[in-house]
């Protein structure tokens, strides 16, 4: 998830500062950005305490909710008003599901933050928990379903033959560019750098506990056990030297992780089949099957939940390899059309409307990081 937030980060911080100089974003902005963004937030990821970012936290919430109100009121119910956008909506598409599966089971590495809050908590009991996860999984579902529902008919573009446009995994790469957008890009810069060090709690104490602590010692006698080791929800501090150098350690290794690829929802899809997959669905049915008997009925459960978890593990294997991207596809399939239509253009003569078609097609693309992919492709096909 942090390689995401870098990701994330470079993506919106280069367009940002691509408006601002009025110029293209960059190989070189991507990384500026990323590297500043990372020094400033460097000391809260340093805080020991989860309790001394709330405060960030509820700013963060503050500004998804000015976004949403922004997304629904300013650019999607106008459309929607104003034309019929829902003629172009495509309600199910199987190979959109592919590409989604594996994005949506991201949120399933979301449970290591379950501590971190819990400790938080003044009174710590399941009652406040439950109300607090309650509340978080209201608002996380509510605000999800407005943005994908107002950002589709907001972005969504009809083409001719009443096929809807392709649109970018991004939604943001798709504002206009302006002042309003950059303001936009600016504030979930704000909300991710915010969740980065809330994201950093669980993992150091992940490493503390793997690299540094000896699990206990096995023993029958469990009032020895609870006298030597405390309350079960007592945590070890960490060395503040060890704490330090894990934190830059983590830091830098997601910083080169990342420069693998541009697109979040790539480092989304395997954080989710991955690290989802296996902690939530794999290893829990792998644990659960030896220890259960062949004819009890719940066998069945834990093999079906075991096939389910690795339906979600290989997914991403389809996604990037045995499906192609509907954006970078679209180009091409309009001009294989074109070909294929009564008294349309032969690939072999040279035809003097082509490069005002092809500037037609440029178009809708430019805005997309790939875009300068499919126009060259484009060369090739049409020569």
């Amino acid at each position: 998830m942090l390689v995401g937030f870098n990701v994330s980060i470079s993506d919106m911080g280069s367009d940002v500062l691509a408006t601002i100089f009025e110029t293209k974003p960059t190989i070189f902005y991507r990384r500026l950005f990323l590297i500043g963004t990372l020094c400033v937030v460097l000391p809260l990821c340093l805080l020991r305490r989860v309790e001394l970012i709330s405060l960030a936290s509820s700013v963060a919430v503050l500004i998804y909710l000015i976004f949403l109100m922004h997304l629904v009121f300013v650019c999607g119910l106008p459309k929607l008003f104003a034309g019929n956008p829902l003629k172009h909506v495509r309600w199910w598409r199987i190979d959109g599901l592919v590409h989604c599966l594996p994005v949506i089971a991201s949120s399933l590495c979301c449970q290591v933050q379950v501590h971190v809050i819990y400790n938080s908590l003044q009174e710590q009991t399941h009652g406040n928990m439950r109300k607090a996860l309650t509340y978080a999984v209201s608002f996380v579902i509510s605000a999800y379903a407005l943005a994908g529902l107002f950002g589709y008919l907001a972005f969504i573009e009809g083409e001719e033959g009443g096929e809807s446009s392709a649109l970018a995994g991004n939604m943001l790469t798709m504002y206009p560019e302006n002042f309003v957008s950059a303001l936009v890009r600016i504030g979930f810069l704000y909300t991710v750098t915010a969740s980065f060090p809330l994201m950093l709690f669980p993992l150091r104490s992940a490493l503390n506990s793997l690299l540094f602590e000896e699990p206990p010692h096995l023993c029958s006698d469990l009032t020895q056990i609870a006298g030597d080791l405390g309350p079960i929800n007592s945590v070890k501090e960490v060395p503040v030297r060890r704490f330090r150098l894990m934190t830059l350690l983590v830091i830098l290794l997601s910083i080169v992780v990342s420069q693998c690829t541009d697109k979040v929802e790539v480092i989304l899809s395997y954080t989710g089949s991955l690290a989802g997959a296996i902690i939530c669905y794999i290893l829990p049915a792998c644990v659960y099957l030896p220890t259960v008997s062949i004819s009890s009925p719940n066998r069945l459960l834990a093999v079906l939940l075991l096939v389910y978890g690795l339906t979600v593990f290989v997914t991403p294997l389809f996604t990037f390899v045995g499906v192609d991207s509907p954006l970078d596809a679209a180009p091409v399939d309009q001009l294989r059309q074109e070909f294929a239509a009564p008294g349309g253009l032969h690939p072999g003569v040279p035809d003097p409307a082509v490069p005002h078609r092809l500037l037609q097609i440029q178009r809708p693309v430019s805005n997309h990081p790939s875009a300068s992919r499919n126009v060259s492709y484009l060369h090739r096909v049409l020569q």
